[in-house]
């Protein structure tokens, strides 16, 4: 009989869609609150000056609160051999290192090879001077001189990136600089750091930015923002909606999510906090 059939071709089509290998589109988008972090490092200029101190102490603490991941910012003068055989023998991996502005300017060679040494996947440039950055000339020469920086970084088998502060989303002549150099700069060659805390206090919609830009926007600072005095807070402590910026940025191509805060009052707390925010959060 026709009903017989039917309900035999609906059975069959059930068990199709249920057979290993076998799922529908749907099935393959996470279901909202199903996902976890899953690389979370710590950037060590929040612990300069326990760095400073105790270079090795201070990396082994690091370890013992559970990071798996550090961004550099700085060797404090040693030999990024020695530092990479310490960050192997604890279990630390570097997935970018920073380098101080005047000596990635002055020498971008010399900190890329320092940068590779450490074992680093993307080595980045953190900030620039003011009066290097006071008009749009001086933007459009910025996005070619990175053209050329992740040239040499591809060459060496790195990623260049740019990691922003607030003065980027400033307007000059009417004109945005982060826009020059998302512009002017070649996918291929020049990634992005995206920097929670500063990207908000400009008051830029970072989900809308992330999703315009799929790829480029590849590791991020996770650190808080108080909105009523625009401070910086301990990950989880201030206004922040991280689940909804982690989400959104992942989806974008993000892959590392690196605590930080530029002047906390007890460092080490500090980032532990972070750390314990981001492992329970789900999104």
């Amino acid at each position: 009989m026709p009903w017989i059939r039917v309900r035999m071709l609906f059975v069959a089509l059930l068990l199709a869609v249920s057979a290993p290998g076998c799922s529908s589109p749907e099935a393959a988008v996470p279901e909202p609150g199903s996902r976890k972090v899953q690389h979370i490092g710590v950037q060590l200029y929040t612990l300069r000056e326990q760095m400073e101190a105790d270079f090795e102490g201070t990396l082994r603490r690091v370890a013992a609160l559970g990071y798996k991941e550090v961004e550099t910012a700085g060797l404090f003068g040693r030999d990024p051999e020695d530092v990479r055989a310490l960050l192997d023998e604890l279990g630390l991996s570097v997935p970018a290192a920073h380098v101080h502005s005047a000596a990635f300017i002055a020498d971008p060679d010399a900190a890329i090879a320092q940068a590779a040494a450490l074992g680093a996947e993307y080595v980045i440039l953190a900030w620039l001077p003011p009066v290097e950055r006071a008009s749009l000339v001086q933007w459009e020469e910025w996005a070619a001189w990175m053209n050329d920086v992740g040239a040499r970084a591809k060459a060496a088998g790195l990623t260049f990136a740019y990691h922003n502060h607030a003065f980027e989303f400033e307007p000059i002549d009417g004109v945005v600089p982060y826009d020059i150099i998302l512009e002017r700069t070649d996918a291929d060659l020049v990634r992005f750091e995206l920097d929670f805390y500063w990207a908000a206090l400009a008051g830029v919609d970072i989900p809308a930015l992330v999703a315009a830009h799929p790829g480029r926007f590849v590791l991020s600072h996770v650190k808080d923002l108080e909105f009523d005095d625009q401070s910086i807070a301990n990950v989880g402590q201030g206004d922040l909606d991280f689940a909804t910026l982690i989400a959104a940025s992942e989806e974008a191509g993000m892959t590392y999510f690196i605590v930080e805060h530029d002047n906390p009052t007890d460092a080490f707390g500090s980032v532990e906090q972070g750390l314990r925010y981001l492992q329970d959060l789900s999104y």
